[in-house]
């Protein structure tokens, strides 16, 4: 019979469980959004912007607070084990978190907001790069 924490444990490891949907490719939202990023040279300007931020761990970007549930992942799994390291660290960096038509897709720290999920919060800090104007 299985334990409380390994039927919690195989839930949060996959992240399609717990998010309402998976971006089934990393820039799959830029590629589709034809009205925003119409030609191939406005879709690469906005991925270079995203990895510009996110590479730079979002510095000078707004810093919110949102609720996980919010969220549109970009990854399909998570390492538990990784998972169980940020749950015991003291300092979590905010995730990376893009929104667009009203979408709030988190590029990274898929393993950081599992974590704060697992350990009940409501609210994460992330850096938010807007599209929406």
């Amino acid at each position: 019979m299985q334990t409380v924490n390994d039927i919690l444990k195989e839930f949060l490891q996959s992240i399609d469980k717990t998010f309402k949907k998976i971006e089934p490719n990393f820039y799959g939202f830029i590629q589709r959004d034809v009205t925003r990023f119409p030609d191939i040279e406005s879709k690469l300007e906005a991925i270079n912007k995203i990895e510009h931020y996110r590479l730079n761990d979002g510095k000078g970007l707004p810093l919110i607070e949102i609720n996980p549930s919010m969220l549109v992942g970009t990854q399909e799994d998570v390492d538990t084990d990784k998972m169980d390291d940020i749950m015991i660290s003291d300092s979590v960096p905010p995730v990376f978190v893009v929104k667009l038509n009203a979408v709030w897709y988190l590029l990274d720290g898929h393993h950081r907001v599992m974590s704060a999920i697992k350990k009940g919060e409501r609210k994460i800090k992330a850096h938010l790069l807007n599209f929406d104007k």
